[in-house]
């Protein structure tokens, strides 16, 4: 494990309870870092603290406010939120929950060109019976409140398309919308990207290095390394109710290592 340390992925804190465990875990067998720690660390080649854990949300999931950030902030445990700014202060769904409630296959979605993908959403919209999905989003209010709890907030693009799916222009409005609302309302991680569901894109990282980009996650459930590109950082992917055992195995490295050979007899 030389030269390695943990990036945690989570989505949605939906058991508290499990959660304070977790962190608690954290908090006294690791060590904490935040986003700009890490940055400065692999950019300046120091040897990062032994245990090193960064801790992160993608989605900016209301939960994550309402259930994580009491944790987070009493246990004074940096961490980092991901968001999506076409969604901030909004009452509109992930568009991947609005196509499993219209019934859709968002395995199939992700696969298709991100052009092909609205098209298919937009006409399943038109034509269902059902009443409109709604969904909570933080606010610009809220996420003020969690980078003054000590989280930072960061891009996840402006509106979550699969960037290996889409055109040169496209990915390119995606990353620089998201990084000038975040900017403009001077969010302090406006510099650190988490690819939508962690596809790497040749195309995307280019013009996150032409933007100023200093950090990018992908979202493979491996242990990242100080020798890996700043703008392709592995992460490990948890649960809030990952049970404990478990949540220490992912940490160890070895769920990484043991996980492709399981798959082999499934």
């Amino acid at each position: 494990m030389k030269n390695k340390f943990r990036v945690l992925t989570y989505h949605e804190v939906n058991d508290p309870i499990n959660f304070r465990v977790q962190m608690l875990y954290l908090k006294n067998e690791w060590n904490p870092t935040s986003i700009k720690s890490l940055e400065m660390s692999l950019l300046a080649k120091d040897e990062l603290t032994d245990k090193a854990v960064l801790l992160t949300f993608d989605d900016a999931d209301e939960s994550v406010y309402r259930n994580g950030l009491p944790i987070l902030k009493e246990l004074k445990i940096p961490f980092t939120v991901f968001v999506i700014t076409s969604l901030i202060g909004t009452d509109k769904p992930f568009w991947w929950d609005q196509a499993a409630y219209l019934d859709l296959d968002v395995r199939k979605l992700k696969e298709m060109k991100n052009s092909e993908r609205l098209i298919i959403i937009e006409e399943a919209i038109r034509i269902s019976r059902k009443d409109e999905i709604r969904k909570t989003q933080l606010n610009l209010k809220q996420l003020e409140e969690i980078e003054m709890a000590g989280g930072t907030i960061a891009c996840h693009t402006h509106s979550h398309p699969m960037l290996n799916q889409c055109d040169y222009k496209t990915i390119e409005n995606e990353i620089v919308d998201c990084r000038k609302i975040l900017q403009k309302n001077n969010f302090a991680g406006f510099r650190y990207f988490a690819y939508p569901n962690g596809s790497l894109s040749k195309k995307a990282e280019k013009i996150l290095k032409q933007n100023g980009f200093k950090l990018a996650f992908l979202f493979n459930h491996q242990l990242s390394s100080s020798l890996e590109h700043p703008l392709r950082l592995s992460r490990l992917s948890v649960n809030s109710n990952t049970k404990i055992f478990k949540y220490k195995f992912i940490l160890s490295g070895w769920h990484s290592k043991l996980l492709p050979i399981k798959k082999l007899f499934i």
